[in-house]
This record gives C-alpha cells, structure tokens and sequence, in this order.
C-alpha cells in the first residue's frame, strides 16, 4: 500500500505531433512509480488558456498545455446519475501562471474535446486526422490512480473519507515535450 498522505505523480511527456504544426502531445503516467495510463494534451503554445468567448476551431489551435514543473494537486471526485463516482486531479495553480481548472480526468475520444485538461486512457490510436485518439476506458486509469494514491477505491458517499481525500498531498512532475 503506498503511504498515505503523500504520494508523486509523474507525467512524462513523449510524444509531439505532427512535427510542422503540433496539435498534441502524449504522455505516460504513473503514481509513486505505479504505471496509470497514457495522456493527451494540447502542445505547448506559451501557456494559453481555453477561451470560452471564441470557437472551438481557434481554442484547438491555440491552447496550451500546462509548463513543465512540479506542482500541488487536489483529488475531486463528481457523482454521476447512474450513482457512480468519477474522480479527477485538479492542478492548483498559483495566479502567477494565470490558468485555472486543470485536470486529469477520464479521455472522451479527441484532444479537441478538452478544454485545456489532460485527458486520461488506456490506449492512444494514431489515425490519419490531425490528433490521436484516447480510447475511453470508463474511468478505469482514473481508478487505478486513486487505488495509487489512496490504497483503495470508494465506490460509493458512504465509503468515502473526504477527510483522508483533503489532507492527501499530491505532488504532480510534468515534464518538458520532447523537442521538435
């Protein structure tokens, strides 16, 4: 069982594509040296934020991924209608870096779905389009990073202690892209 309160999440970066005019950049986590699952970001575009007053097309073009460094980072969960729990790693910024709400969540399918988080599967599919494909995996990599950071997984409120949840100490390392 990993010690709870603390634990060390690495995301390395990998991957960069395509080379002329990136639109993505792949990942692998891993918790306390635990392997989680792949990720699929935005590329680095000088720290740029998801603006919800422009269009999706320019925000896909234009959004950043988070820079390089070691951060702090809360687990959240959000229940679901069908009673299931979805969990999430929200990054805590300082205002220095001016972004705010970003986190490791389950992948939908298409980095054009975030809006600046990093998305989080099982398997990455390269097609012929502009950007990979996150297969959606229902919450499993999630799952398996809160078993990591926890040594377990509350299914439902009742088998939750928010209090072990607040004072569990995250330290997120991103790494720098690969250069291109």
């Amino acid at each position: 069982d990993p010690q709870v309160g603390r634990a060390n999440v690495v995301l390395r970066r990998y991957d960069v594509g395509p080379t002329k005019r990136p639109t993505y950049i792949i990942g692998w986590l891993s918790v306390d040296g635990t392997p989680i699952g792949h990720t699929l970001e935005y590329p680095w575009r000088g720290n740029a934020q998801w603006q919800d007053h422009v269009g999706k097309c320019f925000n896909f073009f234009h959004t950043s991924c988070v820079p390089a460094g070691v951060y702090h980072a809360k687990l959240n969960h959000m229940h679901h209608y069908d009673g299931t729990i979805a969990w999430r790693l929200e990054l805590n910024y300082s205002s220095a870096l001016g972004r705010t709400y970003i986190e490791f969540h389950a992948g939908r399918n298409l980095i054009s779905s975030s809006k600046g988080c990093i998305l989080c599967g099982r398997t990455i599919i390269r097609g012929r389009g502009v950007e990979p494909h996150i297969v959606p995996d229902n919450n499993q990599v999630m799952t398996r990073m809160v078993r990591a950071l926890l040594g377990h997984v509350p299914q439902t409120e009742r088998e939750m202690n928010q209090k072990e949840i607040d004072q569990l100490d995250v330290v997120v390392r991103v790494t720098a892209p690969p250069h291109f």
